[in-house]
């Protein structure tokens, strides 16, 4: 049997949130902490969003500003919308978004010298797509468009 990894395309890490590089991290602390090499803490984070084609129907065709305030509502990611008018009088606006790779802030954590606790190393800017991409592979994205890994 052959395995492939899948996943969908809306990643959530949040403020708080701590990954760690081996399973022996949920063993009683003092253990643990003889296993880790590096943890991640989230500091801060906005969510990755998948790009969209979201429908909005109405019973009829509302006024411009309630219009112009839907549309507005997807801020940034705005691509384009088209407007339908249904026979029935059903109005359906359909907003067309980009994905939006999301956004976090990461703390790279590693034991102190006596291993009793985590120490924060450096810290860093990243997009949850790229944290996500460093989780499957175990290699900084950045660092690898840079030119700076194989």
């Amino acid at each position: 049997m052959e395995y492939f990894w899948t996943q969908g395309s809306r990643f959530e890490f949040r403020e708080g949130y701590m990954v760690y590089d081996t399973p022996k991290a949920y063993l009683p602390w003092d253990q643990a902490l003889r296993h880790i090499n590096t943890a991640f803490q989230i500091t801060k984070s906005s969510p990755a969003i998948p790009a969209t084609n979201e429908p909005r129907k109405w019973d009829k065709r509302p006024d411009d500003a309630v219009i112009k305030a839907h549309i507005r509502s997807f801020g940034q990611n705005y691509v384009s919308h088209t407007e339908e008018t249904k026979r029935n009088g059903n109005f359906i606006l359909r907003v067309q978004t980009k994905r939006f790779a999301g956004y976090l802030e990461v703390a790279r954590m590693i034991p102190d010298q006596s291993k009793t606790s985590l120490i924060v190393k450096d810290a860093f800017p990243i997009s949850q797509d790229n944290f996500v991409e460093w989780l499957i592979t175990g290699t900084d994205p950045l660092l690898r468009k840079q030119g700076q890994l194989p």
